[in-house]
């Protein structure tokens, strides 16, 4: 079994299968969990469509879930501090022999950590949601992946369970790799 990253557009279903394949065996890794917990800590569990108030230059203002995980994320802490962070937190999590999907790889420096890793990644097609301005949905569509899974018009297991025959052929086509 090969460890995975799903890449794609907002709302094309990466989430949402990324924990279907639980039941396969796959554990599911985000670059973003360390992220939702520092947020966490002054606004309780995030939801990425929530409206949340925060003060900037000395004004309340309304920003979305994911628009507040974007600017800790990549504006404060990938530009400020360190833009390996994020990578270097999830490496750390990473234990040999387990078979991970990763949800959120959106920079060259994720997608390098992660193919140094032995990830295979699948590219979703078919469903997506609004796309919003942002850095960290730039850099994703021009990473080469391995396979490409329509997701449009399939429940999360079916979806799930032609995501497995397709990482079953993969595996079979770089068996010499």
């Amino acid at each position: 079994m090969t460890s995975l990253a799903l890449i794609g557009p907002q709302g094309s279903g990466k989430t949402t299968l990324a924990r279907a394949l639980g039941q396969y065996g796959w554990e599911h890794l985000s670059f973003a969990d360390p992220l939702r917990e520092i947020a966490a800590c002054a606004y309780g569990p995030i939801d990425k469509a929530a409206h949340y108030e925060v003060r900037r230059s000395g004004a309340t203002v309304e920003i979305t879930g994911r628009e507040l995980l974007q600017a800790l994320g990549t504006d404060a802490i990938r530009r400020q501090l360190d833009e390996d962070f994020w990578v270097k937190s999830l490496v750390r999590r990473l234990a040999p022999g387990r078979h991970y999907v990763v949800d959120d790889c959106r920079f060259p420096n994720e997608e390098r950590a992660l193919r140094e890793h032995g990830f295979r990644f699948i590219r979703l097609v078919g469903r997506a949601g609004p796309q919003r301005d942002h850095e960290s949905e730039f850099h994703w569509p021009a990473f080469r992946y391995d396979a490409t899974v329509d997701t449009s018009a399939d429940t999360p297991e079916m979806a799930a369970d032609r995501l497995v025959a397709v990482v079953d052929v993969l595996d079979v086509v770089h068996a010499g790799e």
